[in-house]
């Protein structure tokens, strides 16, 4: 709708003009008052509970400020930033305070996940048997028991590490 019209001569780019002079405004229109009747709490922001309902692993966070409150701490919360307006469901791994090879952790979107590190591949137990590679996480606490210390543990939404989005440039080390 933004691309200019080349090429175009006659009715038909006329019509297109028109419909991008009338539509665009209309839409800017919807979307204020829609975020308007939100905010004043006529309409109900389930946001959170449909990603979860809809395993929904990813978020365009390019405009993260029109969320409301609620739906940018469930973002913020379970979902980790791959590029600047991009975030992926995932947790940075925190080691137990008793045992530093020991990582417990809650799951709230259910999808195929792995644990990743920054400087090397990953090995241990997750949830008592052997972890390999990618596995599905029902929603829920989960631990991972590592094989040998490790910086910088974050479990990832499968895809996402397949497709080399990895969020360590946009995480905070859970070691500093």
């Amino acid at each position: 709708m933004f691309a200019p019209i080349l090429g175009v001569i006659g009715e038909r780019a006329s019509a297109l003009f028109l419909m991008r002079l009338i539509l665009l405004p209309t839409y800017f229109m919807s979307a204020w008052c829609t975020y308007q009747i939100i905010a004043r709490g006529f309409l109900t922001d389930d946001a959170p509970q449909r990603c979860i309902e809809t395993r929904t692993c990813v978020a365009a966070t390019a405009m993260m400020y029109r969320f409301s409150a609620n739906t940018r701490q469930f973002l913020e919360s379970n979902y980790l930033p791959v590029t600047e307006t991009l975030r992926v469901a995932g947790t940075v791994l925190r080691p137990s305070a008793k045992d530093s090879h020991r990582f417990d952790f809650k799951v709230v979107i259910a999808a195929n996940y792995k644990i990743v590190s920054r400087d090397q591949n990953v090995s241990g137990t997750l949830d008592g048997t052997a972890y390999f590679g990618s596995r599905f996480l029902a929603a829920g606490t989960h631990t991972f028991e590592s094989a040998s210390t490790y910086r910088d543990l974050i479990l990832l939404w499968a895809q996402a590490v397949d497709r080399h989005f990895m969020p360590f440039e946009h995480v905070i080390s859970p070691n500093g």
